[in-house]
């Protein structure tokens, strides 16, 4: 069995079994901690950061070769905990300039992401993530056994802030589809989000929900990653509504883009009706449908600039409505010679229509 160890124990000792038999193991040396986010970052001023790391407790091989049969431990709780410049211990806060998302991913695997705004990233610094299990859990025989202790792992991120990406060439450049911003969508059918990067060496691309939640493949069946930064999501549901953000990330920085999805139920939520037009739900489908009834309205005749003469207001507004755009009326009666000729520019009082 090998004996090197990478993590201590509370009083900072290498905690590997000093026993030889091959029926006796413990989990000191099996938690990993991986960083999901890039071991140094660089960026803008009054961009947050979003630093990702996993804690993993690995199973053992029975027989401390390698390779061959392998017990999982039972449950043991993950403690995973951040610092700033090695000692300032980060918590959630009121501010919101520190918020701390976990996720039990499975068994004896805890994802925690810091983000961290406002004065904490422009002090800059060190960001260290820490992971511990409070029991030092141990092999022997054909059974686990726990015993008081503590075994604890780090990985460090350096991170360094810009006043401007001018100050560094290389800094990755942002393509979104749809441009950021708000996108409505409608519940039941899909969304594609695309996100594009360009840089040399070229970004890699993070997706985030509500600047906290890492989006992949164990956040819903329904979304789908593509590469690069492509992300759809089928069968929408309105608890997919919320910021979905975008780093693209290289050597030279990282640069943030956002789109805030909205999803409705109601087909008329997407399209917006002008000049008068009504939305109605017709063969599967929401569209502007000019609603007018003017066949009761009483005559009273107007010209518009074009020479054209309306019986009333109300045709006025159903042919603005059908040709949608605006109408404008000259003057009260029957459109002459004269109006025809000179148009707007004659010496008759003008006036607009309502866009109604």
């Amino acid at each position: 069995m090998d004996k090197t160890c990478r993590n201590k124990d509370i009083n900072g000792d290498n905690c590997c079994s000093n026993e030889d038999s091959h029926s006796t193991f413990n989990i000191c040396d099996q938690m990993t901690l991986s960083l999901m986010t890039p071991s140094r970052q660089t960026l803008l001023y009054n961009t947050p950061a979003v630093f990702i790391c996993k804690a993993h407790v690995l199973p053992l091989y029975l027989n401390g070769s390698g390779e061959g049969e392998l017990t999982v431990p039972p449950h043991i709780t993950v403690n995973v905990q951040w610092f700033l410049n090695n000692n300032e211990h980060l918590v959630n806060n009121k501010e919101g300039t520190i918020k701390i998302w976990q996720r039990e991913e499975k068994l004896n695997l805890k994802m925690s992401v810091l983000r961290l705004a406002g004065a904490y990233v422009r002090r800059a610094g060190n960001v260290e993530c820490r992971a511990s299990v409070d029991q030092w859990i141990k092999y022997a025989g054909s059974a686990w056994t726990r015993s008081k202790g503590v075994i604890t792992t780090r990985s460090l991120t350096k991170l360094t802030v810009l006043r401007n990406i001018t100050e560094v060439r290389g800094f990755p450049k942002l393509h979104m589809e749809p441009v950021a911003g708000d996108l409505l969508a409608l519940s039941g059918r899909h969304v594609l989000l695309k996100c594009e990067g360009y840089a040399r060496p070229s970004p890699s691309v993070l997706w985030l929900k509500n600047g906290m939640e890492p989006i992949d493949n164990l956040t819903d069946s329904r979304y789908v990653l593509f590469n690069p930064g492509l992300l759809r999501i089928e069968n929408l549901r309105r608890e997919d509504a919320g910021l979905f953000e975008c780093r693209a990330n290289n050597t030279f920085g990282t640069n943030v883009g956002q789109i805030n999805l909205i999803v409705t139920e109601e087909p008329c939520d997407l399209i917006h009706c002008k000049f008068g037009a009504k939305c109605v739900f017709q063969r599967g489908e929401a569209i502007c449908d000019c609603m007018h009834k003017c066949l009761h309205e009483k005559q009273n005749l107007l010209c518009s600039e074009e020479g054209v003469t309306y019986q009333n207001y109300c045709e006025v507004q159903f042919e603005q409505c059908q040709k949608q755009k605006l109408i404008t009326i000259i003057h009260r009666g029957k459109c002459d010679l004269r109006t025809r000729k000179h148009g707007s520019g004659s010496s008759y009082i003008s006036f607009f229509m309502p866009n109604t």
